[in-house]
């Protein structure tokens, strides 16, 4: 697939606005994920996601985070893989990005991790998230992008 074609980019922006609403640009919530959701995350040393359901059930979760870990910023890194296709109403596939996330943590100083995470997209929103992430003692992707 062409990397300027309507598709990629659509997939591409889909995934930065995915990062703004984890860098607490809640708003986005409603643009971009569908009324219900089915969250995998396999991270270590972290919060069960799986629960959340609805829109508001990850916003909560996001706040949470932010809460919780001091100064965290996420960041979408290397190249975007987008498995997109036109619909009657937007588009509809996959699209996948690694990202990389840092932190403060106490006496440790500021930390980073990568992942990926992979969105199922269904008429344009987000329907389901699949993440996987090193956790704070993993490895990062793409450590020359981040702080």
């Amino acid at each position: 697939m062409p990397p300027n074609d309507e598709a990629h980019m659509f997939g591409r922006e889909l995934y930065l606005r995915w990062t703004a609403l984890w860098n607490m640009d809640l708003d986005l919530a409603s643009d971009i994920l569908a009324p219900q959701l089915v969250l995998r995350y396999a991270q270590p040393g972290t919060e069960a996601m799986d629960h959340a359901t609805v829109p508001v059930d990850l916003v909560n979760i996001v706040r949470n985070w932010h809460d919780k870990r001091r100064n965290i910023r996420f960041s979408a890194v290397g190249e975007a893989v987008v498995d997109l296709f036109a619909d009657a109403q937007s588009f509809t596939g996959l699209v996948a990005q690694p990202y990389e996330v840092s932190f403060e943590i106490a006496g440790s100083g500021r930390v980073s991790c990568g992942g990926t995470d992979t969105l199922r997209v269904v008429r344009g929103r987000i329907s389901e998230v699949w993440s996987v992430s090193s956790g704070p003692q993993g490895r990062c992707f793409y450590r020359d992008v981040m702080p």
